[in-house]
């Protein structure tokens, strides 16, 4: 079978494209990745036995996928929020190992933020697949220091990325108590990357420390709003991994209910086990519609789109955490162990809870947002185009 390159479909001058080119894309990409990274593919990955991840890598830069969420003038093909989510719901379906939802995300903050010749150098070498990028995983955790030019030096900063990325961004805090975001050379001397071991072994984690460094750039944020904007970028990665992980071993451990014998009946079955199984699915399809809502207030740049991508986002990976859990119940004792699929979703689902920062932090946030749109008068549920 032919795979259609994702540069094939172009979004209008809103990124905005028609759901027939949607599923086409979401189409192609689940193709590319039925066809080279099924599960025994990851699994072999994580034992060691093939670096699955430079792989796909190459592979998503040759059929435009890094590409999808850029703006044109970076080289993207402008398809946003909207093509964003088709590609991490596919990878996260397919428990793709890689630096996506890191160096993605960062693309489109730094589309959004920066309109010096940093951004028009470096991003179109993310499209290209010849730069990656980490971020904190919390990025208002401010854990770096800024003499309020260039120079920065930050100590202890989890980051989420690939194994060698080239730029990292940290969060930092001025001496005149000015927030900042540095984006910072890791190839300098002065910049350490130790690698961590986490329990989710298709994502790499490394501990940040550097300086005093000059940094590529600092983008002021004395209102926090830089911040918010990569947290929300983060955020969507993040809840469409996880919807699209979730629906899969969803869908696969429904599959071994049907299949699975005891008192000569398939365990699916039971009525229990149909209640159980109907719980995952409608939980999923409440939170489809709430990260859909996220998405299209993202996209129109409204005024609530921090409120809805902090419920997205927490809803997502809490619904993700649950659904693979029981997963792993379902599947009894044989689905606690390692060589079972629905092992791996946890970890993955438990680590994706993990990024943008807390979950029970970012519904109390979106409880301030919705406070104050009511004091403004404003309906949330009104999106600004």
């Amino acid at each position: 079978m032919t795979h259609q390159p994702a540069m094939a479909l172009a979004g209008d001058q809103s990124g905005s494209i028609s759901p027939t080119d949607l599923e086409v894309l979401r189409e192609s990409i689940a193709d590319v990745l039925a066809a080279n990274c099924d599960r025994r593919a990851v699994h072999a990955h994580i034992d060691g036995a093939d670096n699955l991840a430079a792989r796909l890598w190459k592979m998503a830069a040759e059929l435009g996928w890094l590409a999808i969420g850029l703006p044109e003038r970076f080289d993207g093909l402008g398809l946003a929020e909207q093509g964003l989510a088709v590609l991490h719901r596919e990878l996260g379906s397919g428990l793709a190992p890689g630096p996506y939802i890191a160096t993605l995300a960062a693309a489109q903050w730094l589309a959004e933020y920066d309109v010096s010749p940093f951004a028009q150098h470096h991003l179109p070498r993310v499209a290209a697949g010849e730069l990656q990028i980490a971020v904190p995983c919390d990025p208002a955790s401010n854990l770096g220091h800024w003499d309020g030019g260039h120079m920065v030096s930050a100590s202890g900063v989890l980051m989420l990325g690939g194994s060698s990325p080239e730029l990292a961004v940290v969060p930092v805090m001025g001496e005149d108590g000015h927030a900042g975001m540095a984006l910072i050379d890791t190839r300098s001397a002065e910049v350490r990357l130790e690698a961590q071991s986490v329990w989710d072994r298709t994502r790499e984690v490394s501990l940040l420390s550097c300086g005093p460094v000059e940094a590529e750039l600092v983008i002021a944020d004395p209102a926090g709003t830089v911040s918010a904007a990569l947290t929300r970028h983060l955020g969507l990665a993040a809840a469409n991994d996880s919807l699209g992980g979730a629906r899969s071993i969803a869908e696969q451990t429904i599959g071994y209910m049907k299949d699975r014998v005891q008192f000569d009946r398939p365990i699916g079955a039971f009525q229990a086990m149909k209640h159980r199984a109907a719980d995952m699915m409608i939980l999923l399809e409440v939170q489809d519609r709430l990260l859909d809502q996220a998405i299209e207030a993202e996209q129109r740049r409204s005024p609530d789109r921090d409120l809805w991508t902090a419920l997205a986002t927490a809803g997502a990976t809490d619904a993700y955490s649950f659904v693979a859990d029981d997963c792993v119940l379902l599947h009894g004792g044989i689905g606690f162990t390692w060589e079972y699929d629905c092992h791996l979703f946890l970890k993955r689902a438990r680590l994706n809870a993990a990024i943008g920062g807390d979950n029970a932090a970012g519904v109390d946030c979106a409880a301030t947002f919705l406070e104050q749109a009511a004091r403004e008068g404003r309906s949330v549920l009104e999106l600004t185009a």
